[in-house]
């Protein structure tokens, strides 16, 4: 079983709307997320290892994982809230994010997110803990 863990969030995607305006459709991502759905449409096992929002955009990304067939027994639900990423495309085909709320769900934690995994410890750079 290949276990995926990273950022799972909303992308926000810019669609034009039937009156030419932008309007930004939620669609659940994040690298990890994405490859967690990608492995599973593959028929490869795997699950993804994280921690997802209580509100209705974490609801949206655990159902998506789900649907798509990816373990979900290795996720923690908590109170903080989904990172949405806004995307713009730029003229020269590059693309900007934005980020809200900035910092919320960023960083490696080293407490236990599942009672699936065992903890992560820290190491130094010479491989010993500290």
């Amino acid at each position: 079983m290949i276990v995926h863990t990273g950022e799972a969030l909303i992308d926000f995607l810019p669609v034009r709307d039937s009156n030419g305006r932008t309007a930004f459709l939620p669609v659940p991502g994040g690298s990890p997320y994405n490859t967690s759905v990608a492995a599973a449409r593959l028929e490869v096992p795997n699950a993804f290892l994280g921690r997802i929002s209580r509100d209705f955009f974490g609801d949206q990304l655990v159902s998506y994982l789900e649907e798509n067939g990816v373990g979900t027994d290795m996720i923690t639900r908590d109170d903080a809230l989904s990172t949405l990423a806004f995307v713009k495309k730029l003229d020269s085909g590059a693309v900007r994010y934005a980020f809200s709320p900035r910092g919320r769900r960023t960083g490696i934690s080293y407490r236990p997110i599942s009672p699936a995994f065992p903890p992560v410890r820290r190491r130094s750079s010479s491989g010993r803990s500290p």
